[in-house]
């Protein structure tokens, strides 16, 4: 459970675990560590507080309710396919989780293709983590005979923003991987546009890279690259 705790007359939950962040908390804690190597910044943008209130704490306090307590950072948790769930909650409403590119539209997997596309790195291949909720809410925007629509996987990737860190990644590599080997697989790019090479970089980017040291792996301007095989 999550630790309460009264900053400037705010009450702020302070996650104790990687189970207890969420992927928009894991989105802002990243996009902080692209503005330099602030580790209050990174701490603000984690419990979505301004960093004065932080810099206005005496050390003493800011190291026993905070630092003491994100000390889980130092180890990353595993977020291979093999670990996914077989269901997700989203919302209030419990997910099976697709088995496949078959089992979406093909209208899904074009739109797959296009958010990696737009918010991967073209220099590095990384995959920006406010990617993460919108290419799940793709996957699952659709379980039945319905037409796609915006508005239902806007609200898709709003709630799934707010679910585990650590259930919702497993899932993801787990659709990245599929689009690895359906790119391998297939003679001739889904559109002209389509781009295999970039897709394995996204694949490699995104693997886990096993850092242990937390402070190290906030300030890096990426997230789970590998060496490629």
């Amino acid at each position: 459970m999550s630790l309460p705790i009264l900053l400037n007359q705010q009450l702020i939950n302070v996650p104790l675990s990687w189970n207890e962040l969420t992927l928009a908390q894991y989105t802002r804690m990243y996009s902080a560590t692209l503005s330099g190597n602030d580790t209050l910044a990174t701490i603000a943008a984690l419990l979505s507080i301004n960093k004065q209130v932080l810099e206005n704490l005496p050390e003493e306090k800011l190291s026993a309710l905070l630092l003491k307590n994100l000390l889980w950072l130092n180890t990353m948790p595993v977020l291979t396919p093999e670990n996914k769930p077989a269901y997700l909650l989203i919302g209030d409403v419990l997910q099976a989780v697709p088995q496949n590119f078959e089992q979406l539209k093909f209208g899904q997997v074009l739109l797959f293709q296009s958010a990696l596309s737009e918010h991967t790195d073209k220099e590095t291949g990384t995959l920006h983590p406010k990617a993460y909720a919108r290419l799940l809410s793709i996957v699952f925007s659709t379980q039945n005979d319905e037409p796609l629509n915006d508005k239902q996987m806007d609200k898709l990737e709003a709630q799934l923003n707010q679910i585990p860190f650590t259930e919702a990644m497993p899932v993801l590599n787990f659709f990245l991987s599929c689009w690895k080997h359906l790119n391998n697989a297939s003679t001739k790019p889904l559109t002209t546009k389509a781009q295999p090479m970039r897709s394995r970089r996204i694949i490699d980017a995104l693997k886990n890279s096993g850092l242990t040291h937390w402070y190290e792996w906030l300030c890096r301007p990426k997230t789970y690259r590998t060496n490629k095989p």
